[in-house]
């Protein structure tokens, strides 16, 4: 080969060197190798090398004060909590024990066997990449996380950018269940009706004086009932009073009566016994005790 050729070779070469150089140093500078050495890290349970390319405390915090920013009490608790999830974080990875059951876990786990479908985003100095997880209700949700480049080049995890809107989505199914909880609760509850209802003033000696209620209480329940308590609340009067009645009710049977001495210190059972006759009150059913010893109860929704 004639100078001239080798020379050229030896150009060639050193382009080929150099755009080699060139490609590795764009790759190793891209979102894609940092988010991929994370999961190497991961999967060799290498903890410098995981909080090389994740800021564990800024991740912990940003997500924490997203969490508590209407929360009084975790913002109080949020120092305590970032030191003990640090250390669970920390933990997991040198001991390859990431908690699958954990909504969180599940969608590690998906990140390093590489099932999960990151769909990574980059803006400028900015990536953005998803992990699948489920909110509490199991509704499908994807935890959108932020990372950075720092002036070394690679990039870091640093924040999740959708903490509130898991938050707000969170809220509504448990506002949800709760109301269906409740419902269920009140219809159970609802089953015994009140049918009728009276009071009268009673003086039978001249000096005892006795409010007396008349409820007619009807079971609809299936199950027979043994007892109940709830209000009896008269607007007018000012008048509301707890009741608790042994019913022994079997299922579509009707019930009633329960009384009270009026005591002359309590304006409200006064006014109550000077209205006389009358049906102007409301009755509210908060419990019910069943034959088979279970109980319905409409403090259990809270």
């Amino acid at each position: 080969m004639s100078r001239r050729g080798l020379f050229t070779a030896a150009c060639f070469s050193v382009l080929i060197a150099a755009g080699a150089v060139v490609a590795w140093l764009m790759w190793s500078h891209s979102p894609t190798y940092s988010l991929r050495e994370t999961v190497a890290a991961v999967r060799e349970r290498d903890r410098y090398k995981f909080e090389r390319y994740v800021d564990v405390d800024r991740l912990i915090q940003s997500f924490l004060s997203d969490y508590a920013s209407d929360n009084p009490l975790a913002m109080a608790m949020a120092g305590a909590l970032s030191t003990n999830i640090r250390e669970q974080v920390a933990k997991a990875i040198e001991d390859g024990t990431t908690n699958g059951d954990s909504r969180l876990g599940n969608g590690v786990n998906a990140l390093v066997s590489g099932t999960a479908d990151l769909r990574l985003e980059r803006q400028g100095p900015n990536a953005y990449f998803r992990i699948p997880i489920g909110t509490k209700g199991g509704v499908p949700f994807e935890l959108r996380f932020h990372m950075t480049q720092v002036p070394d080049g690679y990039w870091r995890v640093d924040r999740v950018t959708n903490a509130k809107e898991l938050i707000a989505v969170e809220a509504q199914e448990d506002a949800a269940h709760k109301a269906a909880a409740a419902k269920q609760i009140e219809d159970r509850l609802g089953q015994l009706a009140v049918i009728a209802k009276l009071h009268t003033s009673v003086s039978p000696d001249g000096w005892t004086r006795t409010n007396r209620f008349q409820v007619r209480f009807q079971n609809n329940a299936p199950t027979g009932l043994t007892a109940m308590t709830g209000q009896i609340r008269c607007t007018a009067a000012g008048f509301e009073q707890t009741i608790s009645l042994e019913v022994a009710l079997a299922p579509g049977e009707v019930g009633n009566g329960w009384e009270f001495r009026v005591n002359q210190f309590i304006g409200s059972t006064e006014k109550m016994y000077a209205l006389g006759e009358t049906s102007r009150f409301d009755v509210e059913v908060d419990s019910l005790s069943l034959e088979d010893a279970t109980m319905v109860r409409r403090a259990d929704e809270l």
